[in-house]
C-alpha cells in the first residue's frame, strides 16, 4: 500500500435541512470566523457548542462527524454541479462534517 496524504474537505450543513457549504481550501476556513483559542492563540478549535459565522449568519456546532472514503474523490471533473462548493474544488478522501444550528 502506497502512503497517501489525508486530503480533507469541510462540509457545513443543517440536520434534515441540507448543505450550506463545502470548503476545500485551508485559507477559506477563515471565512468561518472561528475565534482563536484563548490559550493557544495560533489554534482555532471547533467543538460541539462552538460558534462560527458564514455569509454573515451565525451558527452553533451541534454535531461533528468524520467520513473516510475508500478512494480519493477526483474533483477535476466532478459529476453534476456543486452549488455549495466554496472556492476551488480540490480532491478529498476525508470529510469533516459540521452540523450546525442557526443562532
Amino acid at each position: 500500500m502506497n502512503p497517501e496524504n489525508i486530503k480533507a474537505r469541510i462540509s457545513l450543513g443543517k440536520h434534515k435541512q441540507g448543505d450550506i457549504a463545502f470548503i476545500y481550501d485551508f485559507n477559506l476556513l477563515k471565512l468561518l470566523n472561528v475565534p482563536h483559542d484563548p490559550t493557544f492563540t495560533s489554534y482555532h478549535f471547533l467543538t460541539v457548542g462552538a460558534e462560527l459565522e458564514f455569509n454573515e449568519i451565525k451558527y452553533r456546532v451541534s454535531e461533528i462527524s468524520l467520513f473516510f472514503y475508500d478512494k480519493t474523490k477526483d474533483m477535476s471533473n466532478p459529476p453534476g454541479f456543486n452549488m455549495y462548493g466554496v472556492g476551488e474544488q480540490l480532491d478529498y478522501n476525508f470529510e469533516i462534517a459540521l452540523f450546525v444550528e442557526e443562532i
